[in-house]
């Protein structure tokens, strides 16, 4: 009689399950054990390489990498560029030509010839009447403008003022580094104009009055009859005899032309200098001329050194002044 077979419990068949499937769990952990062991391996042969370059001084090479300043955001921004300076051009340059009157000439024909107006010829050179003569000797600026000379105590901003010229363009146009003048310094005042009491100086001018005293000194010797003190006798004296220290500087009374320099009897070392409208005046017992005849001269210049040469008692300077030739009273022409 043969026994029957009992089925198998569950928790069996799931050992037996277990069982025949551990050989390929431990096949996955091998192969990973596999993986991981020659990841290793690689690791160090590279490092044994890397080793091995150092050792031999092989360079290595190196990505090329840019590096960029580093701007700190405190810094302020550079600052912006100064502009430079406007030059002037060839035309806008301060020229001045030295120009010599000749016969027929009068101040409306020489602005119109060089182009600019009558206040840049009277005040460029300074003169304080319209009245000119053959030989005088002008300064003509090639623009409208006044020449200037700075008097002591003046500033720059004061001639602006006083002229009403931007101080600026007096700046630019004499090219000043500073706002620095010098007493005597001559500046270029572009399109100033007359002031209003030159204007009147010019416009009330008396020719009668255009002359200035010689020397400073007092009168020895008036103009009129009067008895000689050498001759001892009543004789005309033709001028004025005016004292001042041996040696002191002559001046010309007025601008004008030397037409005689030399030695002339009793007035001994002798200048006579022609003048407009019929005028000459005369400079006598000088010690030294020192001007020449044909040589033109302004006002206030050096002509000759005080002496007493010729016919005198002692030094001093015999000034005269001629209307047409005639002697008149010196006391009545001078300023």
């Amino acid at each position: 009689m043969r026994r029957k077979k009992r089925p198998y419990a569950p928790g069996f068949m799931i050992l037996v399950g277990l069982l025949c499937l551990l050989p390929f769990i431990g096949l996955g952990n091998k192969a990973k054990e596999e993986q991981s062991l020659s990841s290793i391996a690689n690791l160090a042969d590279k490092d044994l390489l890397l080793t091995n370059a150092v050792q031999t001084k092989q360079p290595a090479v190196q990505e090329e990498v840019k590096i960029e300043p580093a701007v700190s955001k405190k810094e302020p921004p550079p600052p912006p560029k100064i502009k430079t300076k406007e030059k002037l051009s060839d035309r806008q340059k301060v020229k001045i030509t030295r120009h010599i009157v000749r016969k027929g000439e009068n101040l409306s024909t020489i602005s119109k010839r060089y182009g600019i107006n009558v206040d840049s010829i009277v005040g460029s050179n300074n003169l304080r009447s319209n009245s000119l003569f053959p030989g005088q000797k002008l300064e003509i600026p090639n623009q409208k403008g006044i020449l200037y000379r700075v008097r002591s105590g003046q500033s720059l901003w004061d001639i602006a003022r006083l002229y009403k010229t931007p101080l600026k363009e007096i700046t630019r146009h004499n090219n000043l580094a500073s706002n620095q003048v010098k007493p005597g310094q001559v500046l270029f005042l572009p399109k100033a104009n007359l002031l209003y009491e030159q204007r009147i100086q010019l416009v009330s001018y008396s020719p009668s009055k255009r002359f200035v005293a010689p020397v400073k000194g007092r009168i020895s010797s008036g103009f009129g009859y009067r008895t000689h003190p050498i001759y001892q006798q009543v004789m005309f004296h033709a001028g004025l005899d005016l004292v001042a220290p041996y040696g002191s500087k002559i001046r010309a009374a007025a601008s004008g032309k030397v037409i005689f320099s030399g030695w002339e009897g009793g007035y001994g070392q002798l200048v006579i200098i022609k003048h407009p409208n019929g005028y000459t005046t005369k400079y006598g017992h000088n010690k030294q001329n020192l001007v020449r005849t044909g040589q033109y001269v302004k006002q206030y210049q050096a002509i000759a050194l005080l002496g007493d040469t010729g016919t005198s008692t002692g030094p001093h300077v015999h000034f005269e002044i001629c209307k047409n030739g005639k002697p008149v009273n010196p006391t009545r022409y001078i300023q």
